[in-house]
């Protein structure tokens, strides 16, 4: 059996050392989560006001090849009156995961999670939340039970397929609303669907979907993007270093030169991903919304579209739900 060889690396300094090895790990793997990844934490470590030292990734090696990447901050927390060191990850709101080979069976992965009990970060508990049914660590199920899973939510997700078929698994109600929508935006006046790249500094599709989204009830109560400098800081550093795949993407739907509906994607994989979504209130009756997964669904028939979250206004779509967990 080959030794697993930890090596931890701290803060900005250590992130830029295993940056190479973690993210070649990470675009080997077929559908990784994107908290898992160098470039999620390279936003995040110039985001987060936390001590350089908090900040570990654990590296694990077999044979001199990365072959799991383990990103967690330190905090504490208390339990039931005990203070307890916890190893987390910072996942706003998305899926988090370690990232490992998808070669590793579930003995060497229980093995891999043990190395960290070797590792100089003294530690009680390994935190992850938000962990998907499709989840790396889904794989640790049957792991001398050390490892709990804790439902959380549910997310809503499409699988792929042809346009066709995806409109024919949802309600007829909808079929005919999305035909309703098309019909009043001709009505309106032009109109069309732009997706860029978020990635460019000079792109302005980041700033208006950042204000389309403001303008409304999240702007109102205080939740909106614009409304959490950290978010927003987070979410601008993310668009300009997320290399995988197509990148971050913006869509927005313009009637009359004017923004009514934006995504958010993040293609990554098989799946292109909808962390956030924004309209217009004004233009609530032509589902600007509804209009723009349409286009995503008829435009990437080869990708899952994962809307990250339980959406229950994508229930008209009738879409696939699957358990989300704490680890």
């Amino acid at each position: 059996m080959s030794q697993l060889e930890l090596v931890v690396y701290r803060g900005r300094t250590g992130l830029d050392e295993a940056f190479d090895d973690w993210s070649n790990l990470f675009e080997s793997q077929r559908s990784p989560s994107p908290p898992s990844s160098p470039y999620w934490w390279d936003a995040a470590l110039g985001t987060e006001e936390r001590r350089e030292d908090d900040w570990n990734v654990f590296c694990v090696y077999k044979d001199g090849i990365l072959i799991a990447a383990i990103p967690a901050i330190s905090i504490q927390r208390k339990f039931f009156g005990i203070h307890a060191r916890v190893l987390s990850v910072p996942c706003y709101g998305w899926y988090s995961d370690a990232l490992l080979s998808d070669n590793l069976s579930p003995d060497a992965l229980w093995r891999v999670l043990r190395t960290l009990d070797d590792s100089e970060s003294r530690w009680d508990l390994y935190h992850c939340s938000n962990v998907t049914d499709t989840s790396l660590l889904r794989r640790t199920d049957g792991c001398n039970g050390r490892l709990l899973k804790v439902p959380n939510q549910y997310r809503v997700w499409l699988p792929a397929d042809k346009i066709e078929s995806r409109l024919r698994f949802s309600s007829k109600q909808h079929r005919n609303n999305l035909r309703r929508s098309e019909r009043l935006l001709n009505e309106y006046g032009e109109w069309s669907i732009q997706c860029v790249h978020a990635r460019s500094k000079d792109n302005r599709a980041l700033d208006t979907f950042f204000d389309l989204e403001h303008s409304g009830w999240k702007g109102r109560e205080g939740t909106s993007i614009r409304a959490r400098p950290n978010q927003e800081n987070f979410l601008r550093r993310l668009a300009l270093g997320y290399r995988r795949g197509n990148g971050m993407n913006v869509c927005l739907l313009r009637v009359r030169d004017q923004a009514i509906g934006g995504l958010l994607l993040l293609f990554d994989g098989d799946t292109v991903r909808v962390p956030k979504v924004a309209y217009d209130e004004a233009f609530g009756r032509f589902s600007p919304v509804h209009k723009l997964i349409e286009h995503v669904a008829r435009k990437h028939e080869e990708l899952a579209i994962d809307m990250i979250s339980s959406a229950p206004w994508m229930r008209p779509w009738r879409p696939r739900i699957s358990v989300v967990s704490n680890v």
